[in-house]
Parts: C-alpha cells; sequence; structure tokens
C-alpha cells in the first residue's frame, strides 16, 4: 500500500470582485500517493492552475482558500503559518511553473536562481552550494553545465529554460512536485525529452507529483490517475487507462472524440460546441449541460453527485444515477 502524499478535502478557490465573491475552484477533493503522477486535465479557465497555486499557498487577496484540510505528509497546510508553509515550499513541496520565460528571473544568472531555495533550505557553503547546482544542471540534461550556470535566462532556448525551472524544482528533493503546464511552447521532441525526464527523476526518487496539462496525449504517457475538470468541478477520476479507454462523463467523451487519431480520415473534425461557462454565471445544476446533448432538466437545476463505477471511476453525472452508488454529494 503506497504512501498518501497529499489529501486535498473539499477545497473551493475564490475571488471578491466589486464585493461579489466568484468562486473559482469549487469543492474538489483528490488524493496523491508516494511514487505516483496525477494528472489534471481540462479546457483552459477550468481551474486547474488555480488548483494547484492554492495547494502552493500561492494565492493572494483578494483571492481566498478554504478547505476542510489540505494534508501534506500529514501537515495540514490549510492551518500552517505562513512562516513554516515558506520552510516547507521549495524544500518538500515544489512546483515547475508554466512559462519559464516569465517564471525565471531575467536579471539573475539561472545558476544563483536554482541555488536559492538550496540556500534557504540546505546548510551549505558557498563552494558545496555551486557543485550541487552544476550537478543538478547535469541531471537534467543540461551539457556544459558549469557555463550555463552562468547564464541569463533570454540566452537559452526554451527547451533549457524549462529544464532550470525543473533543477529548481528538484534541488531539495522534494516529495512532491507540481507540474504546471511543463511542455507547453515546446516541440514535440523536446516535450518528449522532457516528460522522459520528469518520469526518471520520479522513478530515481520515488517522488509523487500532480501534472496539469490540456493534453490528453500527455496524460496517457506521463500520469497513473487522472482527474478531468470542468468549470471548476471535478466531473470525472480514475485510472488513466480505464478513464481514456472507456469514458463516462459526456464532456470526457467529447475530449476524447475530438482528437485527431481518434477522426477517421478525410472526416470532419468532431467538437464540443460553445465554450466553459465563466464563473459568474455558474448554475445549480451540472456546468456542462449547456453543451451536453444528453442534458436534461433535471442536469440544469441540480448539481450530480459522484457516483462510483465498477472499475473504480468516479463521475459526476445524472445519467449514472440508476446504476451507481453515490460516493459524494
Amino acid at each position: 500500500m503506497k504512501r498518501k502524499i497529499l489529501d486535498v478535502k473539499n477545497l473551493s478557490t475564490s475571488f471578491k470582485n466589486n464585493k461579489q465573491k466568484i468562486v473559482t475552484v469549487d469543492n474538489i477533493s483528490f488524493e496523491v500517493f508516494e511514487g505516483e503522477t496525477l494528472g489534471i486535465v481540462g479546457e483552459s479557465g477550468c481551474g486547474k492552475s488555480l488548483t494547484s497555486l492554492s495547494v502552493m499557498g500561492l494565492i493572494k487577496p483578494p483571492g481566498e482558500v478554504k478547505a476542510d484540510a489540505i494534508l501534506f505528509d500529514d501537515i495540514d497546510l490549510s492551518g500552517v503559518s505562513k512562516k513554516k508553509f515558506r520552510g516547507l515550499r521549495g524544500d518538500q513541496l515544489s512546483m515547475i511553473f508554466q512559462e519559464p520565460m516569465t517564471s525565471l528571473n531575467p536579471v539573475y544568472k539561472v545558476g544563483d536562481q536554482i541555488g536559492e531555495s538550496l540556500k534557504i533550505h540546505k546548510s551549505l557553503s558557498k563552494a558545496e552550494r555551486h557543485a550541487v547546482i552544476v550537478n543538478l544542471l547535469k541531471e537534467v540534461g543540461i551539457a556544459r553545465a558549469a557555463e550555463i550556470a552562468d547564464c541569463y535566462p533570454h540566452q537559452l532556448s526554451g527547451g533549457m529554460r524549462q529544464r532550470v525551472m525543473i533543477a529548481i524544482a528538484i534541488a531539495c528533493n522534494p516529495k512532491l512536485i507540481i507540474a504546471d503546464e511543463p511542455t507547453t511552447a515546446l516541440d514535440v521532441t523536446i516535450q518528449a525529452q522532457i516528460l522522459e525526464l520528469l518520469k526518471k527523476l520520479q522513478r530515481e526518487n520515488n517522488t509523487a507529483m500532480i501534472l496539469i496539462t490540456h493534453d490528453l496525449g500527455v496524460v496517457s504517457e506521463a500520469c497513473d490517475r487522472v482527474l478531468v475538470m470542468y468549470a471548476g468541478r471535478i466531473v470525472e477520476s480514475g485510472e488513466v487507462k480505464s478513464v481514456l479507454s472507456n469514458p463516462l462523463h459526456p464532456y470526457t467523451k467529447g475530449l476524447l472524440a475530438s482528437l485527431p487519431k481518434n477522426t477517421p480520415p478525410q472526416s470532419k473534425l468532431p467538437f464540443i460546441p460553445g465554450q466553459v461557462p465563466p464563473p459568474v454565471s455558474w448554475g445549480k445544476g451540472c456546468r456542462f449541460a449547456d453543451r451536453c446533448p444528453f442534458a436534461e432538466e433535471k442536469c440544469r437545476t441540480e448539481q450530480p453527485p459522484f457516483f462510483q463505477a465498477a472499475d473504480e471511476k468516479q463521475v459526476a453525472c445524472w445519467l449514472y444515477e440508476e446504476e451507481r452508488t453515490v460516493v459524494n454529494a
């Protein structure tokens, strides 16, 4: 039985706008176990990145995060002081941000930026720290590591900057890494290299990982379990192979049907009509109802609970009301 590294219970994130409270992540729960990769997938604006920032304690006012618990290695992050959170972040809990060109500081050399977390969390001399920095750059596949450590971000390619971000994330051997779209804006060859690098580092250190993406191909390649998010809520979850081979929720089915490889040659590429509704227009019912070909009146007025499927998947859809057991209302 694998050890549970992260247990998020009923997490909600909201923002105040002209005295109006806008909920952007709505009452979601999930777990991450030691050595596994949990994928979070969905369209832009569904709340994937806000979920990760909420777990990392990086939501600032006017944002507000509420949860029954965010248990990281049995420490409830929802109740720790800012000082203790800073002690965990970058050491036991780290994040690879979405766009390295904006996440890396343009006026500091990459070696100094990798060394920052080592300086804060590890008792190393300057020489020892430099040796670790060079070794980390070698570990993430960068040649001429000592020379690259002395470069500024703008002097590196997109793939190299992403590798630097990974080096920063793994510098202190964290127990959990959150990777937010780590292959965005990279060409296909570099994407494959980055994913293989993440899997290699994970195998070597038995690190838990949350991989946030909109790419189902990345989920299939790199993840063990997956959460499908839509409009701030989780609509389906389960083992990757099970969800991708036998999707239950109409939204998951629509995402998979729209992949080019699932469409016969010369035929029109299917798509999900409409757009993700903005948080200000979320109703009481299923938020996918206006785009769903199976929606009934109940779907528009009542939020579906999670129903347990036979293959350990969970799905929030009224289509399964009669044949499944409610696991989370």
